[in-house]
């Protein structure tokens, strides 16, 4: 967060993008928020990973004040009778992109997700590849 606050005071920054898997976790990605509100300045995680930090990110999203947009990796994104689906083998209900590119903030305990198992068995099972996508 340190780096952060010191960009802040510069005055060097105006949208913050903390990784919420790599800057400390919530706890601190909400500081780094919460003195970015102080210096005017919106939020917008980073979020290249899975749809479990996702999740982490929207329940984190959902309680700044200062929250701009949420980035997420597309790659985990797939097609169904004309929706988006984030999270597909990974989650048991995906989260789903409505027609404005928004994601509804799951209701549920703790992240709000649960675990697909056999999903990520199958997902587990395909052959490793250095290729992305």
């Amino acid at each position: 967060k340190w780096i952060f606050f010191d960009a802040l005071s510069r005055g060097a920054l105006s949208v913050l993008q903390p990784d919420i898997c790599h800057a400390g976790g919530i706890t601190e990605c909400h500081k780094i928020a919460a003195m970015g509100q102080a210096a005017y300045a919106k939020l917008a995680l980073h979020c290249p990973l899975s749809p479990i930090a996702l999740a982490a990110s929207i329940q984190l999203d959902a309680c700044t004040p200062n929250f701009l947009v949420q980035e997420h990796n597309e790659v985990n994104d797939t097609r169904e009778r004309g929706r988006t689906l984030i999270g597909r083998g990974y989650l048991k209900e995906p989260f789903v992109l409505d027609a404005e590119g928004c994601i509804a903030v799951p209701d549920k305990p703790g992240l709000g997700i649960e675990l697909d198992e056999e999903g990520l068995q199958a997902i587990m099972a395909r052959p490793w590849s250095l290729r992305r996508g």
